[in-house]
């Protein structure tokens, strides 16, 4: 059974690092990140982390959500279905 986990922030440094360590190691991985830091640093905020790890990682699922938002993070822990 294939490993898969489910990183919020996953664009970010340290989410980004957490998604490219679990992909070397095998995991099928999803990201959650809504790109908050755009409020900070401009409209381009954690994008090009995003875009970073979909050219890097071609299996990475990156979902748009914000975690606050139970219903969207249940959905996705639904159809992910993460698991060690």
């Amino acid at each position: 059974m294939k490993k898969k986990l489910l990183v919020t922030g996953s664009s970010g440094l340290i989410g980004s690092a957490v998604v490219e360590g679990f992909s070397e190691g095998g995991w099928e991985v999803a990201g959650i990140d809504n790109n908050m830091r755009a409020d900070f640093f401009g409209p381009a905020g954690t994008r090009a982390g995003t875009a970073r790890l979909k050219e890097l990682r071609p299996r990475f699922r990156h979902i748009e959500a914000d975690i606050r938002d139970r219903q969207e993070v249940m959905r996705a822990m639904s159809d992910i279905r993460p698991r060690p």
